[in-house]
């Protein structure tokens, strides 16, 4: 009972907060939080009081546990929906942190959250766009969302102006009003639990919730980003990003380009499509490593349904090329030398742009640096640049956060040079339970853009492996090449005479020529060992 006195006295103070109809308004969703915290609070103290922690009966007692609390947050989720269903999706990607049971339970979210009725969505369009009638913009509007999020989920329309068949995400109703209060009760909860469970301490991600919950839930600085990560991007042809419809978007509603595709997880769409998956790990880490490295505008919100794969038809990749000259048709097949390239078969979407994180120039030369460490094998490196991440003696364990792979694979040769073994896969996941409170406290003491891009880097590895691609080398050329670009472009700041800058670009080319040459190896190695 003291427990329950201990969750109710703070929470008391919360809810009466505000005017009586903001109190009646709340009172539920709180009393499911206050009610659900202290089940599963009383749930750990009843079951493993008396046992011993070194036994199996501790060991077994705490998975059950653990599995039982996670279908009770995530039934809390589902009925507080908002805010709740972002945070189960936050919590369902934390593998690195939180024990198996929770995340497998919790990612579901990731692909199935609750939806709003159709009245509703409709209520909000009419509203946002002005109009009495949903037929004086679209000649068609599903009834049925093809997509649910946490923040909003997303129809198929058809614009009656153009006949343009378009994508409409709509937010669900009430989420902004109730937003403020599910983050001050969120960021009690996460306090409350640190103090009971130590080893588990998630403040910070109730603080960047809090942060970045306002940008998310206005859709029109999500079309904003979503030109302006499309612009960056240009230079891939195989990218695509969603025009926006300005003239019938709001903060709560956006109508963009309807892009159809395969989740970037879905195995079975890439059989029936003939999408080579080597190709589509190496296009998604070049298009990272440029968002991370060249331009400092990052996407955090990479999940599989956020990122989406298919094929080119003949004639579009025709249109793309043009009529290509045998000299041009050479070309292509080496990186190294300049001019067009042939357009890839295979187009990379990118869906959900609410949600970017701003690297500054600091930031991204000392990640370039950690990284050349860490495809090198270069200790020293590491240690330099983790220091610089404020980590300071746990950089072994860091260095294993950011590349998933184990301290003794980085440090012997390299990430870059070791090719990835089950026998590795199996000491991570026997030795990470081990590490939990080291790699909490790495999260509390990295700056805030590192949490954002463990996301990122959990969604390249996490696909590498689903792909089957984790032991080709070949994935990590582009994020060497953009490493030695971000590396030689800072450090050229501090060059005092022509004759160092000159010396440094031509390290750089060289260095550069190297790795293309070394990447046309592979290529004629593949094709061979296929022919």
């Amino acid at each position: 009972m003291g427990t329950l006195r201990a969750i109710s006295k703070p929470m008391v103070g919360l809810v009466l907060t505000g005017s009586s109809l903001y109190l009646y308004a709340q009172h539920s969703r709180s009393g499911r939080v206050m009610s659900t915290a202290g089940s599963i609070m009383l749930d750990y103290k009843w079951t493993l009081h008396n046992l011993d922690p070194d036994s199996s009966q501790y060991r077994s007692a705490l998975s059950n546990t653990h599995t039982r609390s996670a279908h009770k947050l995530h039934s809390l989720c589902c009925k507080n929906k908002g805010t709740y269903i972002k945070l189960g999706q936050l919590l369902g990607a934390l593998d690195y942190i939180l024990p198996q049971e929770y995340t497998k339970v919790l990612k579901a979210f990731h692909d199935d959250a609750p939806k709003s009725t159709f009245q509703d969505v409709e209520k909000i369009v009419k509203k946002d766009l002005k109009v009495e009638k949903l037929d004086e913009v679209f000649s068609s509007f599903s009834t049925e969302p093809v997509g649910t999020a946490s923040l909003a989920q997303v129809h198929l329309a058809t614009l009656k102006s153009s006949g343009e068949k378009v994508a409409v995400k709509v937010q669900h109703p009430n989420v902004r009003e109730e937003a403020d209060f599910d983050m001050a009760v969120t960021e009690w909860l996460t306090r409350q639990a640190a103090k009971i469970f130590p080893e588990f301490k998630l403040i910070w991600l109730a603080e960047e919730t809090k942060k970045h919950l306002p940008l998310e839930l206005d859709f029109l600085n999500e079309g904003r980003n979503a030109e302006k990560v499309a612009a960056q991007l240009r230079c891939f042809e195989w990218v695509k990003i969603p025009k926006i419809h300005w003239k019938h978007s709001s903060n709560h509603v956006l109508t963009m380009e309807f892009c159809d595709g395969g989740q970037v997880n879905d195995l079975k769409y890439f059989e029936d499509h003939d999408i080579d998956c080597n190709k589509v790990s190496r296009l998604l880490g070049k298009m990272f490593s440029e968002m991370i490295f060249k331009h400092g505008f990052v996407h955090c919100d990479p999940h599989p349904g956020n990122v989406l794969v298919r094929r080119r038809h003949p004639s579009e990749l025709q249109k793309l090329s043009g009529r290509t000259s045998l000299f041009e048709a050479v070309k292509s097949f080496f990186p190294f030398l300049s001019g067009r390239k042939k357009p890839s078969d295979v187009e990379v979407v990118l869906l959900d742009h609410g949600l970017y994180q701003h690297f500054d120039e600091e930031f991204r030369y000392e990640y370039a640096g950690l990284w050349q460490g860490l495809l090198d094998g270069d200790v020293k490196k590491i240690k330099k640049h983790s220091d610089a991440f404020g980590v300071g003696d746990l950089y072994p364990l860091f260095a294993t956060m950011v590349t998933v792979r184990s301290w003794e694979a980085i440090a012997e040769k390299g990430i870059g040079k070791t090719e990835f073994s089950n026998e590795e896969d199996n000491e991570i996941r026997t030795e990470v339970p081990q590490y939990l409170g080291g790699i909490a406290k790495i999260l509390n003491l990295v700056p805030r853009p590192m949490v954002m891009l463990f996301k990122t880097n959990d969604l390249l590895r996490m696909l590498e492996v689903l792909h089957g691609t984790r032991s080709d080398s070949s994935g990590f050329l582009n994020m060497t090449k953009c490493c030695l670009r971000t590396v030689s472009y800072f450090e050229g700041k501090r060059d005092k005479s022509t004759m160092q800058k000159w010396k440094r670009k031509l390290r750089l080319h060289v260095e550069l020529f190297a790795i293309d040459l070394y990447e046309w190896f592979l290529w004629m190695k593949s094709t061979l060992h296929l022919n």
